[in-house]
């Protein structure tokens, strides 16, 4: 009787027992991971989906800001441009403002004029403006060329001839030694060739600095005084300054104007004064007391400037005679 091994028989069989279970294993390993396998993917994917919704996100986002930058700069430059045009139109209108008011003083003044007419004593009228042409009078310059059209135009309603002359002075302490101390134009009538030679005159003015705060008024009075006065005319000085004259000089230039206005032609003098303060050069009490002081003298008027430069001329050269 022949016996078989049984012990390789045994080996055998367990090796397919092993191999069967393993692959039983490997099977059941694989069904239970194969759906979080496809989770996993899944969610890779959607991760991957939602990284480029989220840099579309950010690049429409840097897009709208710079849009955004864009816009308000746009709005910027409208507002700012806007502003501008508002404020050009704001001083347009306080311009046209200030020539209207300009235009109705003088209108007033000719209606004033026309009204007065009868009282005033028409005639001849002869006047000259000594005027302080150092550096704080720049201004006041101006405005006389600028205006003094219109001043004779009023005059012209009141008087039958008129002739104007200017007289500019400064001071003996001029910072430069060949500048004038006072120098003088004609008088000239007031045809339209006269007035255009006065307006070009003043005009040519160059006002310059000296080294103290008074001036030598009593210099221009001088020179004005020698002007070739008509003796069949009306006589009027207006002295137009800021600065009061070296005191040691006051009496001289009140003596010149009394002896302007005791006169056999009638003559007077006015002063129109403006309060410049300026540099080292601050307001004095003495400034306004000695252009009073010197219309008082001269039996005219004294006028602190605080209107229209035509307004002031007018004052000074209407007082009833």
């Amino acid at each position: 009787m022949k016996y078989f091994n049984r012990e390789i028989e045994v080996f055998n069989m367990s090796a397919l027992d092993l191999f069967a279970s393993a692959m039983g294993a490997f099977m059941i390993v694989a069904v239970l991971l194969f759906p979080y396998y496809m989770n996993v993917s899944e969610a890779e994917s959607r991760v991957q989906v939602a990284q480029r919704q989220l840099d579309q996100a950010q690049a429409a986002n840097a897009m709208a800001r710079a849009d955004a930058k864009k816009a308000r700069g746009e709005r910027d430059k409208a507002e700012a441009d806007a502003q501008a045009k508002r404020k050009a139109q704001d001083d347009a209108k306080a311009k046209r403002d200030k020539v209207a008011a300009g235009n109705a003083r003088i209108k007033s003044a000719v209606n004033g004029c026309e009204a007065r007419k009868s009282a005033i004593q028409v005639g001849n009228l002869d006047l000259v403006f000594t005027i302080d042409t150092t550096l704080s009078m720049d201004k006041d310059i101006n405005f006389l060329a600028t205006e003094i059209t219109g001043i004779v135009r009023v005059l012209e309603k009141v008087v039958n001839e008129l002739r104007i002359g200017v007289v500019a002075y400064r001071d003996v302490d001029m910072s430069d030694p060949s500048s004038y101390v006072s120098t003088a134009s004609q008088l000239l009538a007031m045809t339209p060739s006269g007035l255009s030679q006065i307006i070009r005159y003043i005009e040519g003015l160059n006002v310059a600095g000296g080294r103290s705060c008074a001036e030598a008024v009593e210099r221009g009075l001088e020179t004005a005084l020698n002007l070739p006065w008509r003796t069949d005319a009306r006589r009027q000085i207006v002295v137009i300054g800021d600065a009061r004259a070296h005191k040691e000089n006051w009496p001289k230039s009140f003596s010149q104007a009394d002896n302007f206005a005791a006169a056999p032609t009638p003559s007077r003098l006015a002063t129109i004064y403006r309060a410049h303060p300026s540099g080292g050069c601050k307001v004095n009490p003495d400034d306004p007391r000695f252009f009073r002081e010197l219309a008082t003298r001269g039996n005219g008027e004294y006028v602190d400037r605080t209107g229209s430069f035509s307004e002031s001329v007018l004052l000074s050269v209407l007082k009833k005679w």
